[in-house]
């Protein structure tokens, strides 16, 4: 390997190394900027606030019995199946369905923002007949009935299914980031004193390449 592939090699480390290094946020977006960075580190960059925001677009519209649609109406698996859709999730499209989708959560408790929760409190439908996106604090953003909006409000009771379809990312162990290499992997050839012994000066030898 010659000195030019060996400098250009080091570029590139320096390159990827760079992208791990993240300015330290303030004292009071520390939680918020981590949580956006590891989301955005694995793969999709989608969070429970994400789908939150997405459902809220849909306030004030009609309830629809069978609407998927942003212009005209919703019902309340079309409200969830169009709001995930539009971040990138394709879920089934009726209620009972939906709440077999994704990882199921113990109790509204441990709910987070984002997640599904629904009811089976009807004959209609093996498994549940109405469903909503929880969006934390006890509330959720549902699809009624014929003749009320898409709304805010206090979840009701216990649901019968809590569904996560965005996985949370836990760290594991702290990651460390290495600061970019300073030196060049050659030896410093140093100018060796000639004697009446020895006329040659002394020839560079190259470390290992980097890998």
């Amino acid at each position: 390997m010659s000195i030019d592939q060996v400098t250009a090699r080091i570029g590139e480390i320096q390159t990827q190394l760079a992208r791990f290094v993240s300015v330290r946020p303030a004292a009071g977006t520390a939680a918020a900027g981590f949580t956006t960075e590891l989301a955005a580190a694995t793969g999709t960059g989608v969070t429970g606030a994400d789908v939150v925001a997405e459902a809220k677009k849909y306030l004030g519209l009609p309830y629809v019995w069978g609407g998927t649609s942003i212009e005209t109406g919703v019902d309340c698996s079309g409200l969830v199946q169009s709001v995930y859709r539009a971040l990138g999730y394709d879920l089934p499209r009726v209620s009972a369905d939906q709440a077999r989708a994704g990882t199921p959560v113990a109790s509204l408790a441990e709910a987070q923002p984002g997640d599904l929760i629904a009811w089976d409190s009807s004959s209609r439908n093996n498994g549940a007949d109405h469903i909503a996106i929880y969006i934390g604090d006890g509330k959720m953003i549902e699809a009624p009935r014929t003749g009320l909006d898409v709304r805010i409000v206090d979840v009701p009771s216990e649901p019968d299914y809590i569904r996560r379809i965005i996985e949370t990312p836990v760290a594991t162990a702290p990651v460390s980031v290495l600061a970019p290499p300073t030196r060049s992997p050659w030896r410093r050839c140093r100018r060796r004193r000639r004697t009446p012994t020895s006329s040659t000066p002394r020839r560079c030898a190259p470390a290992s390449p980097p890998t």
